[in-house]
């Protein structure tokens, strides 16, 4: 692994730690239209830089 995609790992790590570590519950069931609502699964036809990763796995962390 480059130095790079280690320190991106190592960020989505720490921002699902701390999802963890705040949130008690389990599941939020949630219902399939609200999901769809929330997130947006569409593939775009680029991907992201790494960069860009850390605030996308944060915004789904606050979902």
């Amino acid at each position: 692994m480059d130095g790079k995609f280690r320190k991106t790992l190592n960020q989505a790590v720490v921002v699902i730690g701390k999802y963890l570590a705040s949130n008690s519950k389990v599941v939020d069931y949630q219902t399939p239209n609200v999901l769809k609502e929330k997130l947006d699964l569409t593939l775009p036809d680029k991907g992201v830089a790494l960069e860009e990763l850390i605030p996308i796995v944060e915004s789904y962390a606050l979902l």
